[in-house]
């Protein structure tokens, strides 16, 4: 065939996958970047600064609510308590009241503490919150239990006597730890927040004072609980410290650099969002700040400019930066005279540009979510053809080789590359026949040539021998004798590959597999003991269908064998085969033709039998010479496995097994005597077995004519 260069008509070449990507994503970027140019230039030609009153407005009112949200929930659990001791004053007092305490804890984080005290004896109920950062806590100061988050306490008074008992948790049910005092001075009623809730007939907001259980500043909202004959009995409350507020006014974002804080009507800061500039503390005394004491220049100029008389809502300059400032009186509901005061850069805020970015923020998400759909859907076009092609090579590579490759595409390179991967499939598909599929996925993830050369290594190998073959050729025809050998081959093939197995090579009627190489296998010697015996139970499967045909039956035996051989490509540099070498081949070939001398159907060395444990059923066999060798092994018969498997063993064959064993260990102690009883019984129970009555006849000999003292019980080993 003369060489010519193939022209490729011009309607099949395609578009290079470069040009394709490259154009849709340009025309896509063209596209965006047009759209969202446009609008912005459109809309902000239109646009105008405006004053931030608005804002200023919606801002105060924001902060407003999130105050009254911060402490409004905390008052209606308190009233709730009110009710409850109104309607129910048993209930107060039950220890069932600590669990409603401890879920007004749990529902509003930013409260310290919630109680009741009553008014009659000074008891007191308490559920108090441990810091997430305090090590010690407690009236003993004593270090915090892991996983304790609560405290549950009650104050008992019984005249002049009094036990303040404290009991940690981690939840209601789980005690972390326990202590109590004797004697303590604590009295509720004596305390800021009783007396005002007493003579209050709504909800009391405390100054700001010291808890006496923490030492740490806060206010308290609490209510008086009286009977429905409006009989006094004492007071709940909760704690809200100051650190919370500050913490609360904190997150309040008003603007990027604004701040909201509470003033009282003295002008003295009542919650400030740095925590540590809204309160002084000397022990259980304390001392709110004034504005002047911030120093902070922009708040003293909000408080003069109000002052003079700018209202409650006004801009001013200081040190060069325009600010706007609101104050806002407390909701009455809380009776007290607090301000909230916001503070904020003008140049926080601009209305409608805010605005309209949001919207080009929209538009140009919406051009976005279009261009990656669009992108999406050309590059799974594109790029379709290429994932089927990498699957393919995973398949490759993982030797899964039967299917053909059915991948279409347009692109030149794709296609190229199509029939590249499918001429290297047939290859390799063809390649993986002749060496072991092991050695086959070595090379592809190495990318590694083969080479000469083997390595020594622990393997298990296995001969396959099929019985009476020479009778059998002369009886068929030589098509249907290959055809029968070629289906006996395929099975034996299938199981060996798979229970991991690697066929060496066909000799004959013979197949030599090995377990062990090309990949480690720590169970190689029980894979090709399964595989064995599910040949044999293939083979007999296959019998019963050939004697419906009329084809003659086939027999196969089977020798295995464990031991270090080396391992590796043999050959010359044009032709290598990749096979094992060494004594212990030449065993497992010998072990496969004792089978003939015994009538067995596998036997095992006595390397196998310790490699597999108790994971099969078998019999010793005898204790033979092997030629080459010093001294005997001894054979044993697989016959089955020790599980419930397709090939787990039967009653009739564990009985066998247990019988010959305890014979022959009787017949190698020179016990002939015993083992000729043992051996006599097992041939009555199984007539069929020839093991057990050759041996009933060779003791028979040895009683009849004794050996000598150096009588070893070895016997020749047969050549195959």
């Amino acid at each position: 065939m003369s060489e010519e260069t193939v022209q490729v008509p011009r309607h099949r070449r395609g578009l290079s996958l470069q040009f394709s990507i490259a154009t849709s994503f340009v025309a896509l970027l063209v596209f965006i970047c047009a759209s969202i140019t446009w609008y912005t230039y459109e809309r902000n030609s239109h646009l105008v600064l405006q004053f931030a009153d608005s804002f200023l407005e919606s801002a105060t009112t924001s902060t407003i609510d999130n105050t009254v949200y911060l402490l409004e929930p905390v008052s209606a659990a308190v009233d709730e308590l009110a009710v409850i001791g109104q309607f129910h004053e048993n209930l107060l007092n039950q220890p069932e009241m600590l669990r409603h305490l401890l879920q007004v804890l749990k529902s509003y984080p930013h409260v310290y503490s919630a109680y009741i005290g009553f008014d009659e004896n000074g008891r007191f109920i308490q559920a108090q919150r441990i810091p997430d950062n305090a090590t010690t806590f407690g009236p003993n100061n004593s270090p915090v239990a892991p996983g304790s988050r609560f405290v549950l306490r009650t104050l008992d008074r019984k005249g002049t006597e009094s036990v303040d008992s404290y009991r940690y948790i981690s939840d209601w049910s789980v005690e972390t730890g326990a202590e109590a005092l004797r004697n303590v001075a604590y009295d509720p009623r004596k305390r800021p927040f009783y007396n005002g809730a007493k003579d209050s007939d709504f909800s009391f907001l405390s100054d700001i004072y010291v808890f006496a259980s923490n030492r740490k500043p806060g206010i308290t909202i609490s209510r008086a609980v009286r009977d429905r004959n409006n009989k006094f009995i004492g007071v709940v409350g909760a704690d809200i410290t100051l650190e919370s507020m500050s913490a609360f006014l904190k997150r309040q974002k008003i603007g990027k650099h604004g701040i909201a804080f509470i003033v009282g009507d003295k002008g003295e800061v009542v919650a400030f969002p740095d925590a540590g500039r809204s309160v002084r503390q000397d022990g259980l005394t304390i001392a709110l700040p004034t504005i002047k004491d911030l120093g902070e220049p922009y708040i003293d100029e909000a408080f003069n400019r109000r002052k003079d008389g700018a209202g409650d809502r006004f801009s001013y300059r200081s040190n060069g930066t325009t600010y706007m400032a609101s104050f806002q009186s407390f909701p009455r509901a809380f009776q007290k005279q607090w301000t909230i005061v916001i503070l904020v850069p003008e140049n926080d805020f601009v209305g409608d540009l805010k605005r309209t970015t949001q919207d080009i923020m929209m538009i140009s998400a919406a051009v976005g979510i279009i261009a990656i759909l669009a992108v999406a859907y050309l590059s799974r076009r594109i790029t379709r053809p290429i994932r089927q092609v990498i699957g393919e090579t995973k398949k490759i590579r993982e030797l899964a080789l039967d299917d053909d490759i059915k991948i279409t595409s347009r692109i030149t390179e794709i296609r190229e590359l199509i029939d590249a991967m499918r001429a290297m499939k047939t290859t390799i598909h063809s390649f993986s026949r002749f060496v072991p599929r092991g050695l086959v996925q070595q090379l592809l993830a190495s990318g590694k040539s083969m080479e000469l050369g083997g390595q020594t290594q622990r393997l298990t190998i296995m001969f396959s021998d099929l019985a009476s073959f020479s009778r059998l050729s002369e009886r068929l025809p030589a098509r249907n004798l290959m055809l029968l050998i070629s289906q006996h081959f395929d099975m034996v093939t299938k199981i060996v590959l798979r229970n991991h197995g690697t066929i060496d090579k066909f000799i004959g009627d013979s197949v030599m597999a090995f377990w062990g190489a090309p990949l480690p296998q720590v169970e190689h010697a029980s894979n090709a003991c399964r595989s064995a015996l599910l040949i044999q139970r293939q083979m007999d499967s296959m019998n019963e269908v050939f004697e419906r045909e009329g084809t003659p039956a086939l027999s196969a035996r089977i020798g295995i064998h464990t031991d270090t051989v080396v391992v590796g490509n043999i050959g010359s540099s044009e032709r290598m085969s990749y096979t094992a070498i060494g004594d212990g081949v030449n065993v497992a070939s010998r072990l496969e033709g004792v089978n003939k001398a015994y009538g067995t159907r596998i036997c095992v060395s006595e390397a196998v039998f310790r490699e597999t444990g108790d994971l099969f059923v078998m019999r010793p066999v005898d204790h033979v010479a092997v030629k080459g060798r010093r001294g005997g092994i001894t054979v044993y018969e697989l016959m089955a496995a020790a599980d419930t498997s397709e090939v787990g063993a039967t009653n009739r064959q564990r009985d066998l097994a247990a019988r010959t064993g305890k014979a022959f260990f009787a017949y190698m102690d020179r016990k002939w005597e015993k083992a000729l009883r043992t051996y006599t019984n097992a041939a009555e129970a199984y007539p069929e077995d020839r093991v057990v009555a050759q041996f009933a006849e060779r003791c028979r000999e040895l009683m009849a004519n004794p050996p000598d003292a150096n009588w070893s019980g070895v016997m020749e080993m047969q050549e195959k």
